[in-house]
């Protein structure tokens, strides 16, 4: 069957990185970083199709699960795969309100709304929960164990950066 890989997450918890290493290892790109991790790598027909969408995804107006509902319909035929990525959410918050501006109890309100949508997609669909302090800590044997959840054989290592040192301080 062909497949659906929908990486999905709070914004900024690592999903662009999550969405760039599954198109590789799954062979959407040659080389790693061929793909810059943002909307569809692939389309209908293809064999497999990655989706990368945080939710929320886009600005003016934000757009959500139904949006991307619709926006896969023609995909009906594919299996569904989620990867579902989150951070500590208070450093996520931080590093939005630097990127796009706007207040903590913003960005407090929808990852209340995101985690709502992820909670549905863990009872409802098949997924895997990629969590950056855990993928800092445990590195390749983590990624290992995504590879495995994907079924595929690799021997591939991301190169994983603490994108959490900026925000916290040192003691």
């Amino acid at each position: 069957m062909k497949r659906l890989i929908i990486v999905t997450g709070f914004e900024s918890s690592g999903s662009v990185f999550a969405a760039r290493i599954v198109s590789f290892v799954l062979g959407k790109c040659s080389k790693f970083g061929d793909w810059n991790g943002y909307g569809w790598n692939g389309k209908y027909g293809e064999e497999s199709v990655i989706i990368h969408r945080s939710m929320p995804y886009m600005r003016n107006p934000k757009r959500w699960i139904n949006d991307l509902e619709n926006e896969i319909a023609l995909l009906k035929d594919y299996s569904r795969e989620f990867i579902i990525c989150t951070r500590d959410l208070n450093i996520s918050r931080i590093s939005r309100i630097k990127r796009f501006g706007g207040t903590h109890s913003d960005y407090k309100n929808d990852d209340k709304r995101a985690a709502e949508i992820f909670s549905r997609i863990i009872s409802e669909e098949k997924y895997f929960i990629l969590n950056l302090e855990t993928a800092i800590a445990l590195g390749d044997a983590y990624y290992q164990g995504l590879f495995a959840w994907l079924n595929v054989e690799t021997n591939f290592s991301p190169n994983i950066i603490d994108a959490n040192k900026p925000y916290i301080k040192n003691i």
